[in-house]
Order: C-alpha cells, then sequence, then structure tokens
C-alpha cells in the first residue's frame, strides 16, 4: 500500500472590526427640579396654653388644665416627627398624649390608639417623643396636654424633623 499524505492548509484571517453606527437623539425631555423642604409646626390649639410654630406651652399656677396642640408635618415628603416635653416647678402630674385624628375636645377622648409621651410627676423633667412611622406631608399628630396640681411651666417643643435614614434604602441602576 502506498502512503498518501494529505495535507491541509488553514488560512486563518482576522475579524473585520465592526463599526458603530454614530447616535443620534431624536428627542429630548426636561423635567423642573424642586427641592424638598422639610420642617413641622404646631397648630390650631384649643384650650388653655400659647402657641408657636415650635413651641405649645401651659403656664402659670394652674390647678386643672387641658389643651390640645396639633404638630404638623409641614415637610413636601413624609417625615418623623418629633417634640420634647419639659416641664417647670411642678407638684402634680401631666400627662401629654398623641393621637392620630383629631381629639374629640368635648370628651377628652380620642377616637384612635393613644400614646403616651410622658406623665411627668417630678419637677423639671424632660420626655422625647417620636412618630413611629413617617407622618404622611401636610398631615398631623394631634396631642392633648393635661395637667392636674400646681406648676409653673409645661412646655412641648418640635425638633427638627428626619424624612428617612440615609442611604439604606436608596438604589441606583
Amino acid at each position: 500500500m502506498a502512503g498518501f499524505l494529505l495535507g491541509f492548509v488553514v488560512l486563518l484571517q482576522a475579524a473585520t472590526p465592526a463599526v458603530a453606527a454614530p447616535w443620534v437623539g431624536t428627542a429630548t425631555t426636561s423635567s423642573p427640579v424642586t427641592m424638598a423642604r422639610v420642617g413641622s409646626s404646631f397648630q390650631n390649639a384649643v384650650g388653655t396654653g400659647t402657641v408657636s410654630p415650635t413651641q405649645y406651652a401651659l403656664s402659670g399656677l394652674l390647678t386643672t388644665a387641658t389643651g390640645y396642640v396639633e404638630l404638623a408635618n409641614t415637610s413636601t415628603i413624609p417625615a418623623t416627627l418629633t417634640l420634647s416635653m419639659s416641664t417647670g416647678n411642678l407638684i402634680g402630674t401631666s400627662p401629654v398624649s398623641v393621637c392620630p385624628v383629631p381629639w374629640n375636645t368635648t370628651t377628652g377622648v380620642c377616637p384612635g390608639v393613644v400614646a403616651t409621651v410622658g406623665s411627668a410627676a417630678q419637677p423639671n423633667q424632660a420626655v422625647t417623643y417620636s412618630t413611629t412611622a413617617p407622618v404622611d406631608a401636610n398631615a398631623s399628630i394631634y396631642l392633648k396636654v393635661q395637667v392636674t396640681g400646681v406648676l409653673n411651666t409645661v412646655t412641648l417643643t418640635a425638633t427638627p424633623v428626619v424624612t428617612r435614614p440615609g442611604g439604606a434604602d436608596r438604589t441606583t441602576t
């Protein structure tokens, strides 16, 4: 048998790079850029007490007094509302209660679930309260302040709002 040698020659040829087509935008869009506004304010006081945007106070020599006030989220976004309650020279109690809907100021009853900010029975005491969930923009929490006894001052002070924890709930794609 005679031997044959078969040979194959493989020619490799470099691939030609693809040419990208020039990109041409066909439409543009724009939208206004706005800044979120954050804030809170005491509003609509009923009963005894004085109100300003950042404070609500019951003052003087009182035996029994009740006041109602809203703490409104004046932000453009949902925010956690926080307030502090402080007492002056107190002999008696001064419970502060929070209602998610307006109090019935005639009966003193909250038609929702009540949270207690504090019931100070000592002089010169400070208590802080924050909402458990963000309050919608332009919504309020409703506060009832009751004083039984003799005191100098009970003051509620709104603190700067917290809109949301930093970074944890933000993603980019």
